[in-house]
């Protein structure tokens, strides 16, 4: 009983040995332990333990059915509404982690009988005081104890927006990547006559793990020549390739991209707004680049691998033609479009930020111009004032006097439209100057 001690007993008691031993119980409490009755067979029997268990006391179970104390079977008495805060979370928890060796519960009074027993769990699984014991169980109003935090981590750095934005764009391409490998999966078995070029379609399966490849490295074999210069259209091997794969929506997005290289705002927003999504896709670009040197090592071991495998057999054996027209093809043409990839990568980086800088500088122009056209509709305004006047004196008899108030507010208003113009020079070329600025060439 008391004496079979188990793993779960010794985290108890090593746990509330910081507090105080339960003092003596109610009359009224140990009066209603005294014999009580828990089931059919079973009762509680005698105290048999007490100042080493601080936060229960612990009862023998007597069984009725056998006429004997029960073997292995104890009663543990915690008081729970009377106890501190901080005690009752212990009991709480001395409780939950007794969960696996429970028998049955049962409140009395201001205290909660919890019936175990004291061998060990076949399992051997016995909870640690890690496990969620300080949620409510049962109905017991417990509230959840706060999580300890590190002084390291209470103050940890907030990420940048700029890294922020990092993350989020290696979390796409990773979801990107594992998309790409279902899809390969599922278009693998591609027959000769589907080939459309002595490039297949499996050759194009630059695989490894997710971290290895990604259909931009396909893009940039595409759509860049060997010195890094955008091609004007896609060749008729590319186009062979994709159609290979299936892919003609990709073809199509691709061709448009070679073919479209300009584009016309309609405000400033919307420059601002193709600003961010250049400076998005030069993170994308620099993080491919990063990547590029592992991903060529790990097609290279590929390639010596594939080599090393085909020199074990006699050439030009039915074992060699296979690895040289399949896996040893395959793995060529990988590194080739791995390297071509690597080579243009800094070209194609350097292009592109240079476009965002000009971006960025015409985008600076358009904010100032825009803040000086508030002035031109100032100045339109007091044109248009001069105006009305001068029709509505037309439309008045000369010698009335309401045609000498409209002269009085002509003059006025030509006098203030005067100053205005003297103080704001070149306002008239405003709207030219807007319209110019925001239409684009060159944004690839």
């Amino acid at each position: 009983m008391a004496s079979s001690l188990t793993e779960e007993d010794v985290l108890y008691k090593g746990c509330v040995s910081d507090f105080a031993p339960e003092p003596s119980m109610e009359p009224d409490l140990m009066q209603a332990l005294s014999n009580m009755r828990l089931n059919d067979t079973l009762r509680i029997d005698k105290l048999i333990e007490r100042e080493n268990a601080p936060h229960a006391n612990i009862y023998s179970v007597f069984d009725e059915k056998s006429n004997c104390l029960a073997d292995s079977i104890e009663a543990h008495v915690f008081i729970l509404d009377d106890a501190q805060p901080k005690i009752r979370k212990h009991r709480l928890r001395c409780i939950k982690r007794m969960e696996g060796r429970t028998i049955l519960r049962k409140g009395v009074h201001n205290a909660e009988v919890v019936v175990i027993t004291t061998s060990s769990s076949p399992s051997g699984n016995i909870p640690d005081r890690q496990d969620n014991a300080d949620t409510d169980w049962e109905g017991l109003d417990a509230s959840p104890v706060p999580h300890m935090r590190n002084n390291s981590d209470r103050h940890k750095k907030q990420k940048t927006p700029y890294q922020r934005e990092v993350a989020r764009i290696g979390q796409r391409e990773r979801r990107n990547a594992r998309r790409l490998n279902q899809r390969r999966q599922r278009n693998s078995e591609v027959t000769d006559v589907e080939r459309g070029s002595e490039v297949s379609s499996r050759e194009l399966r630059l695989d490894g793990d997710d971290t290895q490849f990604s259909m931009d490295l396909i893009l940039l074999y595409m759509a860049y020549d060997d010195k890094g210069n955008l091609r004007q259209h896609i060749t008729q091997e590319h186009s062979a390739l994709l159609k290979s794969m299936r892919c003609d929506r990709l073809q199509d997005l691709l061709t448009t991209y070679l073919d479209d290289n300009s584009i016309e705002f309609t405000t400033p927003e919307d420059m601002e707004a193709f600003l961010r999504v250049k400076q998005s896709e030069l993170i994308s670009l620099r993080l491919q680049e990063k990547k590029m040197p592992s991903i060529e090592s790990f097609h290279h071991e590929k390639c010596l691998k594939v080599i090393r495998e085909q020199s074990q057999h006699a050439k030009d054996s039915v074992v060699w033609r296979t690895i040289q027209q399949g896996p040893r093809a395959h793995a060529m043409f990988q590194l080739k479009a791995v390297r071509h990839a690597k080579a243009v990568l800094p070209v194609a980086l350097k292009r592109l930020e240079s476009i965002y800088n000009s971006i960025a500088h015409r985008l600076s122009l358009v904010r100032d111009t825009v803040a000086t056209k508030k002035g031109f509709d100032e100045w339109k305004r007091l044109s248009d004032n001069v105006a009305k006047c001068e029709k509505w004196m037309i439309m008045v008899f000369p010698t009335s006097s309401a045609y000498e108030e409209l002269r009085r507010q002509w003059e006025s208003a030509k006098r203030e439209l005067e100053s205005y113009e003297n103080s704001h020079p070149g306002l008239t070329f405003m709207d030219e100057a807007v319209d110019s600025l925001l239409r684009m060439t060159g944004t690839r």
